[in-house]
């Protein structure tokens, strides 16, 4: 059996099996703390507390799918004992300071226990803990309630739950209900009825409570009162499914309210499910169903944040299912928001933002939502009327519920998401959609299940008028190491945007201080002052808002010498005779003949050039080139011409004399090895690149095979494996000759750089790393004084780019941002 990935999730904000009825679990337990069948304040069972030491008994439970930012009151009764009473209910590890209160009545009394999560916590525990050190104590049905909410408003729990009055024969069934699978009853014939405690209102504002009924035209009443104002009713008779609501204001010392639903009599059986509470929405938000098949959803706020009672299968493929919150929009805009929670009411239960052309179910849209079960971030959209709806998602990778972006440009859309609403990702890249100017900006929500609703809460709602500047960081790649923090980085941005943004880099986190050498600028360079992992930010800010780019950057400790390395030479020269060994060993070589110094033509900053007559640089004698049973011998080669036995480098007098090693080229463009003499010669087995540059490296080991000894490396790639007949390098009496094989031999019509010799095999990764080496420092670069420029009038650039050392740089114009468009007679051209 195979097994890709398995995740169960609720957002049930439920204490589970809170009454103790036949167990403890999942309640846990310390000291003296234990299940009880007896004790209990209604039902039989209870959590029962021995007398205990100063260390307390206590009972525990992790309560999850909370909401952040978001009012709880737990809930418990508590018998104390008669010994010196003290039982504690309370909640701890839910983003904020433990709170309790203190029961110590020898019978049954109530706790309630307020507090409000964390901004990035979604669970809390509640407990009760127990200090009586002299008699028996007990705790039981603990409760937590979402504050401003009807909680078990669907009655999904199958039971009770949250009703702190049931009344006249009322009870939960799966006889008939509006959504899911249970709903009240109340029986024919007799006054029932149910009633809820709400808390946490907001004084003196105005809500709308909501809920369906089906009563055989017999009629069922809806209300709220004890909200500081008059009882609010709202009867509805029917046989078939209908909505009552009851609008009500608190009054101006209320927070809480009783919500209730109740019948007198009535001939017929009556149910009642569905039970919604929010404020209305204001001007100019609405809410529509776009429905071909579902149910009809409700919405409005809380505060600052929305809340949603919706059903709908999906927003996918031709026609979409799912209740929408939303305004008019017109032109390009930018809406961004974070989501607290949805219900798991199937796996494409989902909520996000949306652009939309009309709320026709087949209309064009774009949008970015999130779901709880496969916790992916989708980016969907449908480019023409009634056709198919296509998506992007990120990575399956798990996340938590983000904030999420959407930003309209003309009719290009681009998705975002965050974890904190700071450091934010694209998904996918730009689309493309050809949609009407006027359209509609907001909220979707879906709960994969026509016959369901799911509840999505979201915050930090924000609409701006016009798209946020798209900022993209194109050089360096994200995750790059720089290889010490003396180096400099470059860095390099582009921004769209329909206006001119105010850029700025800066440091998000990292260990050191990090100097850039202009902040305001989308292409710059930045120094870092100590080693470690740093994340970097570009932004780039319009009067709507910001947007913003994150780069990390790995910066490496400084590489410890390696004792082995017994001579390099970088050849970044650019006068003299004397090519400089920066090994610490001293081993000074001297060009001679027609060498030319180019500091700015190798691989790594500068190389030494070879005429193919008479140049050549020569190192004196040294044991710590040869006398060895181990070597590498390594440099970058460029050949401009292809000549037959033209030498590279060579430790010899001659081909039969002192011969330590030698490396040439034929006109073949293969390499050709000499090893301790020339009795084992061997060749690559491929062409170097004439023109080009190559990398060259020769291992040497005399401890494997004598089959294995030799291996050639072409670009970082082993070319050859060769056999060598001697396990140890003598101790020759002959000069190192680069550029040719010894004094008199045919010379190189090219460039060689860095020339390094390690008394030891260096690994295939090694020398990988050596190939990979830039050292090339960052180009100065200077836009020059700033044109007067008239439309359609050409204005003169007159930027410039040098560099140090190293190759040639690449210049390219480019336009950061403005309202229109600039075309550049020739991009590549500084001037």
């Amino acid at each position: 059996m195979l097994v890709d990935y398995v995740r169960v999730y609720r957002r049930a904000e439920t204490v589970v099996n809170g009454d103790f009825e036949g167990k403890m679990g999942p309640f846990g337990t310390s000291n003296q703390a234990s299940w009880s069948s007896t004790g209990g304040r209604t039902d039989p069972a209870a959590a029962r507390f021995a007398p205990t030491s100063s260390a307390g008994a206590s009972v525990q439970q992790v309560v999850r799918g909370l909401l952040p930012d978001t009012g709880y009151t737990v809930t418990a009764w508590g018998n104390a004992g008669t010994t010196a009473p003290s039982l504690a209910i309370g909640a701890n590890n839910f983003g904020g300071s433990q709170v309790s209160q203190t029961l110590t009545s020898a019978s049954y009394a109530r706790a309630d226990v307020a507090f409000t999560t964390g901004s990035n916590n979604r669970t809390a525990s509640v407990f009760a803990r127990s200090n009586n050190s002299g008699s028996l104590a007990y705790a039981d049905d603990f409760l937590l309630r979402r504050h401003a909410a009807v909680n078990n408003g669907q009655v999904e729990a199958g039971s009770a739950d949250a009703w702190t009055t049931v009344y006249g024969g009322a009870s939960v069934t799966t006889d008939a209900e509006y959504d899911g699978a249970y709903a009240w009853r109340f029986p024919a014939n007799t006054g029932s009825g149910v009633e809820q405690t709400v808390l946490g209102l907001e004084p003196g504002t105005a809500y709308r409570l909501t809920g369906w009924t089906t009563n055989g035209n017999t009629g069922l009443t809806f209300g709220v009162k004890n909200h500081g104002g008059t009882q609010v009713t709202d009867t509805v008779s029917s046989n078939t499914w209908e909505r009552a609501t009851v609008n009500f204001t608190t009054g101006s010392a209320s927070d809480s309210a009783t919500v209730f639903a109740f019948r007198s009599n009535g001939a017929q059986i009556a149910y009642a499910d569905s039970f919604f509470l929010c404020e209305p929405h204001a001007v100019p938000w609405t809410a529509a169903d776009v429905l071909s098949s579902g149910l009809t959803g409700a919405s409005g706020r809380l505060g600052d944040r929305f809340t949603i009672q919706a059903s709908g299968d999906n927003i996918s493929s031709s026609a979409d299912n799912f209740h929408f919150v939303h305004q008019p929009v017109s032109g390009d805009v930018t809406i961004t928001a974070r989501i607290l929670g949805v219900d798991t009411t199937g796996y494409f239960a989902k909520t996000g933002l949306m652009i939309r052309e009309s709320n026709a179910t087949g209309a064009r849209h774009a949008a970015v939502t999130w779901g709880p079960v496969n916790q992916l971030v989708d980016f969907s959209r449908r480019s023409s009327t009634n056709g198919n709806t296509v998506k992007t998602e990120t990575p399956r990778d798990f996340i938590d519920p983000p904030w999420l972006r959407l930003t309209r440009r003309g009719n290009v859309f681009t998705a975002w998401h965050s974890p904190d609403g700071e450091a934010w990702t694209r998904l996918g890249t730009p689309q493309t959609i050809n949609m009407a100017a006027n359209a509609l900006v907001g909220i979707p929500a879906c709960s994969d299940d026509p016959s369901r609703f799911t509840e999505a809460v979201l915050d930090n709602v924000s609409i701006v008028p016009g798209a946020l500047p798209d900022v993209t960081i194109t050089s360096p790649a994200d995750g790059v190491t720089l290889p010490d923090n003396g180096q400099s980085l470059v860095l390099a941005a582009t921004i769209a945007s329909t206006g001119t943004p105010a850029i700025a880099w800066s440091k998000v986190s990292g260990p050191g201080t990090v100097s850039f050498a202009n902040p305001a600028l989308a292409a710059t360079s930045a120094t870092f002052s100590a080693t470690g992992t740093y994340v970097l930010r570009c932004s780039a800010t319009l009067a709507g808002g910001t947007g913003s780019a994150d780069l990390t950057v790995h910066v490496a400790s400084p590489a410890a010498a390696d004792p082995t390395l017994a001579l390099r030479f970088r050849l970044d020269e650019s006068t003299g005779t004397t090519a400089a060994d920066s090994s610490g060993n001293n081993l000074q070589g001297t060009a001679a003949g027609g060498l030319t110094w180019r500091p700015s033509g190798g691989m790594l900053a500068g190389a030494a050039e070879f005429n193919g007559t008479d140049s050549l640089i020569t190192v004196p004698d040294s044991p710590l080139l040869d006398s060895t049973s181990a070597f590498t011998l390594s440099f970058w080669l460029k050949a401009d011409t292809l000549i037959e036995n033209t030498g590279l480098v060579a430790k010899r007098v001659n081909f039969d004399n002192n011969n330590a090693f030698g490396i040439f080229l034929t006109v073949d463009g293969k390499l050709n090895v000499d090893i301790d003499t020339n009795n084992d010669r061997f060749s690559s087995t491929a062409a170097i690149n004439p023109g080009a540059w190559n990398h060259v490296a020769l291992v040497f080991d005399g401890s494997l095979a004598s089959t294995e000894r030799a291996k050639l490396y072409l670009n970082g790639t082993l070319n050859t494996t060769a056999a060598e007949t001697s396990s140890t390098i003598p101790n020759y009496n002959s000069p190192l000759t680069i550029g040719a094989l010894n004094s008199g031999g045919v010379v190189l019509d090219g460039r060689i750089d860095e020339v390094r010799f390690h008394r030891r095999a260096l690994g295939e990764s090694e020398i990988t790393a050596i190939r990979d080496e830039t050292g090339v420092p960052a180009p100065l670069v200077s836009a020059g004084a700033a044109p007067t420029a008239s439309i359609l009038i050409p204005a003169d650039l007159t930027g410039s780019v040098t560099v140090e050392s190293g190759p040639a740089p690449t210049s390219l114009w480019t336009q950061v941002s403005g309202p229109g468009t600039a075309t550049f007679a020739n991009a590549a051209s500084p001037a």
